[in-house]
């Protein structure tokens, strides 16, 4: 999909595109249900958005779609930090 291309690229730009092509909704709950369930995203990409202070609510979103309730904080590192959801930027 050109969305995603695009957001490979440019993440701000990828969002802007995909919101304004109604792809996804203007809400950060979507945008961050996007980033999570879409595997044609490049991780290292996800990380400079969600990385970004701009997209802190996007990022608030986007670990509530985690279920860390009954999991060790070692456990939950591991999930988010060791799976490849996303990258950290450097």
């Amino acid at each position: 999909e050109y969305g995603v291309s695009v957001f490979n690229t440019d993440p701000r730009q990828g969002i802007a595109y995909l919101v304004a092509n109604e792809i996804i909704g203007d809400t950060d709950t979507e945008r961050a249900q996007f980033l999570l369930k879409n595997r044609d995203i490049s991780n290292v990409k996800i990380g400079e958005y969600l990385g970004d202070v701009k997209n802190s609510k996007v990022l608030h979103c986007f670990m509530q779609e985690f279920d860390f309730k009954t999991m060790k904080l070692v456990d939950a590192l591991r999930l988010v930090f060791c799976s490849g959801v996303f990258v950290l930027p450097k």
